[in-house]
Parts: C-alpha cells; sequence; structure tokens
C-alpha cells in the first residue's frame, strides 16, 4: 500500500512542479487545499480563500516570470506515507535560468491529503536547503 502512495504523491509533485515550470496559476492554487498555510523564512502565511491563494501565488510566480526562462529541479525527495489518505514530502527545490545560472534554492515540506481521488497540499513549510 505504502508504494502505491508513494507512486501517487510523486507524480503529484511532478505534475506540481510542472505547473511551476509553465507558470500557471491555476494549475498552482488548485495543487492546494482551501485554506491553506505556507510558512515561509520571514512569516506564515495563512490563505484562507481563493483569492488570498491566488495573491500569494501570483506574486512569486510574477517574481519567476521577471527571471525569464526557468527550471526547477527537486531534489533529496523523500516521501513518508501516512495511511492511504496522507502524506509528507520533503524536497530540496532548486531553480535555475535557462543558461543554469541559480535563482533560488530551499528546502520545503508538504503536508499532503488524498480528497475524492485526488492529492491536494494542506500546508507547506519552506526552510533552508
Amino acid at each position: 500500500m505504502s508504494a502505491d502512495v508513494t507512486a501517487e504523491v510523486l507524480d503529484f509533485m511532478s505534475r506540481y512542479r510542472e505547473a511551476w515550470d509553465r507558470l500557471d496559476l491555476d494549475a498552482v492554487t488548485a495543487c492546494y487545499t482551501t485554506p491553506t498555510c505556507v510558512a515561509h523564512l520571514s512569516g506564515v502565511s495563512r490563505l484562507a480563500d481563493e483569492e488570498a491563494k491566488r495573491d500569494y501565488f501570483g506574486q512569486r510566480l510574477d517574481a519567476l516570470r521577471s527571471q525569464g526562462p526557468h527550471r526547477w529541479d527537486a531534489l533529496d525527495v523523500d516521501v513518508q506515507p501516512a495511511g492511504r489518505t496522507g502524506a509528507v514530502y520533503a524536497v530540496r527545490w532548486v531553480c535555475r535560468r535557462a543558461d543554469g545560472s541559480l535563482i533560488e534554492e530551499f528546502g520545503d515540506t508538504y503536508l499532503l491529503a488524498r480528497e475524492h481521488g485526488r492529492w491536494l497540499v494542506l500546508a507547506d513549510v519552506v526552510h533552508p536547503a
């Protein structure tokens, strides 16, 4: 069972990464529950509704858009299933421009849950890589 959950989570997070690569606000926000919470290096963002999610992630995507073409890589991935409906996904994200120069690198830990057959991010904790 845990192998199935791990494979599902890896597939979900691959699609999540691709949404960031495409700068696709709708796809990124659809990966998160409403409400959701993001703990980042400067504090905690409590995103109570769809507008708050769009504002928060839209600002992040706009900052990336200003960097030009880029690609996210998921390194040091660890998936810990929690039964059939939950998981913790830890990763080191590295974002690089098309020329290979670094845009940003950080650690991230996600609390995930499966609802109605699909995985969603309940909470997201950003930390130093």
